[in-house]
């Protein structure tokens, strides 16, 4: 009788976890397009924009950026680009990430009320990332990145924050 309500413990718990995974999707697709930053490209401020798409018939979301900021206080400018897939896997939607400085970043991502955080996985001795996007409007978002040190998984500080509107 036991091993029979773990099981259906079991079952409940993973059928929760594929609502969870379904709604984080669908909160992904509602994104989906293309969307440019609001900032002014002024010193500490940078231009950007970035799309969402579908691909390989819906089974993934690929995401395009390119942020771009000026040289300021004696830094050169700076031209950043990366590449993000996400897809479904084991009741989880996970995003994998690239960039043109070199780095590789694994993501779970999680929706709730206008919000999809994607936090990386945490590795002893090294940083844990959070991206988020927190909707405004239809057309609008904040898009935050924040950085945990290493040691402390879950103590974010914030990196860097804009706005975007859907193109």
């Amino acid at each position: 009788m036991a091993r029979h309500i773990a099981i259906l413990f079991a079952l409940l718990a993973s059928a929760a976890f594929a609502q969870d995974a379904d709604s984080t999707w669908k909160a992904l697709l509602s994104i989906s397009g293309d969307w440019t930053g609001e900032g002014s490209g002024k010193p500490g401020e940078g231009t950007g924009e970035f799309s969402l798409r579908p691909e390989l018939d819906g089974a993934i979301l690929v995401r395009h950026n390119k942020s771009d900021y000026p040289a300021a206080d004696g830094k050169p400018a700076i031209s950043h680009r990366d590449l993000m897939i996400v897809y479904r896997r084991n009741a989880q939607v996970r995003a994998d990430y690239w960039d043109s400085e070199k780095h590789e970043i694994h993501y779970v991502a999680e929706a709730t009320d206008g919000r999809i955080a994607m936090v990386s996985d945490a590795q002893p001795s090294t940083p844990r990332f959070r991206f988020t996007y927190i909707k405004l409007a239809a057309d609008r978002m904040k898009v935050t990145f924040a950085i945990a040190p290493p040691g402390r998984p879950d103590q974010f500080a914030m990196y860097v924050t804009g706005t975007v509107r859907r193109k």
